[in-house]
């Protein structure tokens, strides 16, 4: 028969092991986590290096390993911010002038770069995204990279306008009629 001595020391014992276990799978999905963003910050360094040249800084970044992998990394620098938002797959650029927020959250003052792609090119529809690079995230961010390069002093341009915000609700105002008109049964 155990003595009341040896039942604590069992329990503490068996206590202890299972607190053990916990810390052992909070670490690992910690660990996990850490690798996730690691490896989409290393893909934007590897794809957007002329952005860090011209002084942007990673300022917010957020990985959900519950949540298909997704991510969200905000650069600012001087001029604007850019988001690229990983979502199941597709990755997807905001820009907005400097004094936006740098939150996760919030997207209230971005514009979405093919958004604007497809504005200034009059409503043609533009993806630089195919289904043949959409589950390839390298691709997706070299196609983004080279896009982004070629228009960026476009995009820095429009963010920084003193009429942002009041063209940015027509821009997405014309882009909602645009596809009410292709896609009449989407309410």
């Amino acid at each position: 028969m155990n003595t009341p001595s040896e039942s604590s020391w069992y329990f503490w014992t068996i206590l202890f092991i299972i607190a053990l276990i916990f810390a052992f799978i909070r670490d690992k999905a910690q660990n996990s986590k850490n690798k996730g963003i690691n490896q989409a910050i290393q893909l934007i360094r590897s794809n957007f290096g002329f952005l860090f040249e011209r002084g942007f800084e990673i300022v917010n970044k957020m990985y959900d390993s519950q949540a298909f992998g997704n991510w969200i990394i905000v650069l600012r620098s001087k001029e604007c911010i850019v988001r690229f938002i990983q979502d199941r797959n597709d990755i997807q650029m905001e820009i907005g002038p400097s004094w936006a927020s740098s939150e996760i959250s919030p997207s209230k003052g971005f514009v979405g770069v093919d958004l604007f792609l497809e504005h200034i090119e009059n409503g043609r529809i533009i993806s630089v995204i195919t289904k043949e690079s959409q589950t390839d995230l390298n691709t997706q961010m070299q196609k983004l990279a080279a896009v982004f390069a070629a228009h960026y002093d476009e995009l820095l341009t429009f963010v920084n306008r003193d009429d942002f915000s009041e063209e940015l609700e027509k821009i997405k105002s014309l882009f909602t009629n645009e596809l009410r008109k292709r896609y009449p049964n989407i309410q």
